[in-house]
Formats: structure tokens, C-alpha cells, sequence
């Protein structure tokens, strides 16, 4: 039986998260409704390309994982 281990998710000090975080406080700073949406739209986009690098780099990591066994 083999077992599939996927890495960890990204810390909370890393730059991106720490960014994403910051965009977040900005954009419920702001007053504008159009800067607003753009920066929720950003904010989303930031987490779905953190979140495609994340599950790229679990299937890379799998096969890997299984050969070293």
C-alpha cells in the first residue's frame, strides 16, 4: 500500500500570504466600490495561482515520493 504525503501548505510568514494579507486590509480600507472589487478580484486570483503552485508542486512531489520507496 503505498501513501501519497502532499507538502505543506504555505507558511502564514511567507511573502505571498503575507501580501495577500495586506490586500485584504487595504481593500476593506477603501472607500471606492470599484477599487474595491478590483482588489477582492486581485486578492482571489493571488490564492487561486498560490493554490495551482501548491497542488503542482504535490504532483510533482508524488511520484517522487513513491520511487525513493
Amino acid at each position: 500500500m503505498t501513501s501519497t504525503r502532499s507538502p505543506a501548505p504555505p507558511a502564514p510568514n511567507d511573502p505571498a500570504i503575507r501580501a495577500i494579507a495586506a490586500l485584504r486590509k487595504h481593500s476593506r480600507d477603501c472607500r471606492s466600490i470599484e477599487t474595491r472589487q478590483y482588489l477582492v478580484a486581485v486578492e482571489r486570483r493571488m490564492v487561486q495561482l498560490i493554490d495551482l503552485g501548491f497542488h503542482t508542486q504535490a504532483e510533482h512531489d508524488g511520484p517522487s515520493c513513491l520511487a525513493a520507496e
